[in-house]
């Protein structure tokens, strides 16, 4: 038996497939990392179940793989001298199909959505910008600053006249001579997604770059 889910996520579509275990040994064990990985997904990306009205840009599925048929795909380094520590992810693929074993941690599963979604941009001349947006006449005012340079506060004072759109990611992509965004599909603080909004994009109307004053000053 196998559970199967969409997950949305900017211009990218991937098909979730949840397999059981064949083995009365590690069942159990397949069933609490499914609830736990469901847990994680559905907190931190567009989940729905599954469709067939649009095609997957990918498919990962989820099974009792062992290790020894998997293959590092990354290899991190933290820290230094006899402090050390190496981090590896595991995964098989066959063209767009993509195998996890349970065996994974949740941040695995976060880097390889992550690397599939950077892949599948790049084939679009797209790509991810820390910004917030608000719609201004059917176009977007995207605003750039470092962390807590004042995006979220901008885009939450224009949102009762122009409709805010994203408060931490955006994804710009050509589109012509001209540029369109869109939401990345990561769930946000002060945003709930749906499948119908991540599916939107519209022309980007301007870039605003933000820099904080070095005086605080309030005029009537």
């Amino acid at each position: 038996m196998e559970r199967r889910y969409c997950l949305y996520l900017a211009f990218t579509h991937i098909h979730l497939i949840f397999k059981s275990s064949d083995s009365p040994f590690t069942r159990y064990f397949c069933k609490r990392r499914q609830a736990k990985f469901l847990s994680f997904l559905k907190s931190n990306y567009v989940i729905t179940p599954y469709s067939s009205d649009r095609p997957s840009d990918y498919q990962i599925t989820f099974y009792d793989l062992p290790i020894s048929k998997t293959q590092i795909i990354h290899k991190s380094r933290l820290g230094s001298g006899s402090g050390i520590s190496y981090f590896a992810y595991f995964f098989s693929q066959n063209g767009k199909t993509i195998g996890i074993p349970y065996s994974a941690s949740t941040s695995h599963i976060a880097y390889i959505i992550l690397k599939l979604l950077l892949t599948q941009l790049s084939k679009q001349s797209a790509f991810i910008l820390h910004a917030s947006s608000n719609i201004f006449h059917n176009k977007l005012l995207v605003f750039v600053a470092p962390s807590g340079g004042g995006k979220s506060t901008i885009t939450t004072l224009l949102d009762s006249k122009f409709p805010s759109f994203s408060d931490e990611y955006i994804v710009i992509k050509k589109q012509g001579t001209s540029y369109v965004g869109a939401l990345l599909g990561l769930k946000e603080k002060n945003h709930s997604f749906s499948p119908k909004k991540l599916s939107k994009h519209f022309p980007v109307h301007s870039v605003i770059f933000l820099r904080k004053s070095e005086t605080a000053q309030l005029k009537k």
